[in-house]
């Protein structure tokens, strides 16, 4: 769900709990009733349009919403997914994990890399009807290492294992640098 969308969420949830409250607040009589049959009078007489439109406004924004929460979603995944590679003999199936192993032990070998963290995913491409693959990478560089430099090696080595290893070459690369740091490099901790 998109930001307008949440936002809309967000304005007709405040507007059912006024609502909720204003039903509360006849229910315990706290308004004189005369009050309220004299402002009800009011509104049907003079501001009957204004009523209608409003009404006819929270009608489709429900409509809208609902829509939403039965739409399908992003375009966008990054779990349980494969990419297929045409290979000479016929299709392969490589996980997102795997292309998550690979890029994220490649860019740990490029030097000035103190830690780093990587999102693989895929996304719907409108033109040719086939998944595109998408790679995120936020680093933390060391003092001693050029921002433009590290980011530039870790997409020469990325590429060319992408390409050596998968056999792709058609992906997107973003690269983030997220903090500068004087720490020694981290490595994972392995699980036996």
């Amino acid at each position: 769900m998109g930001f307008i969308n949440r936002l809309l969420l967000l304005l007709y949830a405040l507007a059912v709990a006024c609502l909720s409250l204003g039903v509360a607040a006849l229910a315990l009589q706290i308004v004189p009733e005369p009050m309220l049959l004299n402002e009800y009078r009011y509104l049907m007489g003079q501001q009957q349009w204004s009523l209608v439109a409003g009404g006819g406004l929270v009608f489709l924004l429900s409509i809208h919403l609902i829509g939403c929460s039965f739409s399908c979603g992003s375009t966008e995944r990054s779990s349980g997914e494969f990419i297929v590679l045409h290979g000479k003999a016929g299709d392969v199936s490589v996980s997102l994990g795997a292309v998550h192993n690979l890029v994220e032990e490649t860019a740990r070998t490029v030097s000035g890399v103190r830690s780093l963290k990587t999102r693989v995913s895929t996304e719907k491409a409108a033109a040719k009807g086939e998944r595109a693959l998408i790679l995120r990478l936020a680093v933390v560089i060391g003092k001693e290492a050029n921002a433009a430099v590290v980011s530039d090696d870790i997409r020469t080595e990325i590429r060319r294992y992408m390409r050596d290893t998968l056999g792709v070459d058609d992906f997107s690369l973003e690269i983030v640098v997220e903090d500068i740091s004087n720490a020694p490099l981290t490595k994972k901790k392995r699980v036996v």
